[in-house]
């Protein structure tokens, strides 16, 4: 498969999970704010601060597929291993980490509220985020890697480059 049907595909998958982001942020997450402040009225004054929490996620998460749309137009242009793709990643990296530490802070502050409150928090929320900042980790650790890898491309190429 050539590199510019490679870029289309990932630009489509791109496009996928802006779409998805934005039945995820924008739709769904109001709702399950409201259910939520419903179902626990005790933490209903938490509604507000959840939904900024969910929305800076949001906010990082489409600045990573901002920066990946960036790499798959390099990948179409046929510049696969350059140092912009390179940066790309690690800011990738940087902004996944950002969101795995905020959902592992936020699951932290539930768990000390379950405690604190004595309120019956369902653990299956608790074990979700968990699994949503291992998630962010995941990515961001594949990201730094794609980033190390793409670097020692890079270097390989100028020095075939430079050898021509």
């Amino acid at each position: 498969m050539k590199q510019h049907n490679v870029a289309k595909w990932l630009k489509a998958a791109c496009i996928g999970a802006a779409v998805l982001g934005i039945l995820v942020f924008a739709v769904e997450a109001p709702i399950l704010a409201r259910v939520s402040a419903l179902a626990f009225p005790r933490f209903a004054g938490l509604r507000v601060p959840a939904l900024v929490w969910i929305w800076g996620i949001g906010v990082l998460c489409y600045l990573s597929l901002w920066r990946f749309w960036g790499v798959c137009v390099r990948i179409g242009e046929d510049r696969s291993f350059s140092p912009e793709n390179v940066a790309a990643m690690k800011h990738i990296a940087n902004y996944l980490r950002i969101a795995a530490g905020m959902t592992a802070a936020l699951a932290l502050l539930l768990y000390g509220l379950k405690l604190w409150a004595g309120a019956n928090l369902a653990r299956g929320n608790l074990w979700l985020l968990a699994l949503l900042a291992c998630f962010f980790a995941g990515v961001a650790l594949l990201s730094q890697a794609l980033s190390l890898l793409l670097n020692k491309a890079v270097i390989l190429q100028q020095d075939q480059d430079l050898t021509i």
